[in-house]
């Protein structure tokens, strides 16, 4: 990450550089919100369907223990 920003700061030491400096950290940025987001999003979902099976079988579980009784 520092070698990223060392080599954006060398480039927009240029002046036609600017353009393109700002445009790879911008896309850099871009990617690594949008791998975080899709991380997240990733952890959510696994969170919510362990909740959700985890519920499911514990009323199968309890249905099968008021069935025997």
């Amino acid at each position: 990450m520092l070698a990223l920003g060392a080599i954006a700061v060398k480039v927009k030491t240029s002046s036609q550089g600017f353009g393109l400096a700002f445009l790879c950290l911008w896309w850099l940025s871009v990617w690594i919100f949008y791998i975080l987001s899709h991380l997240l999003a990733g952890c959510v979902s696994v969170v919510w369907l362990s909740r959700c099976c985890g519920y499911v079988l514990f009323r199968l579980k309890i249905g099968n223990d008021l069935a025997h009784g």
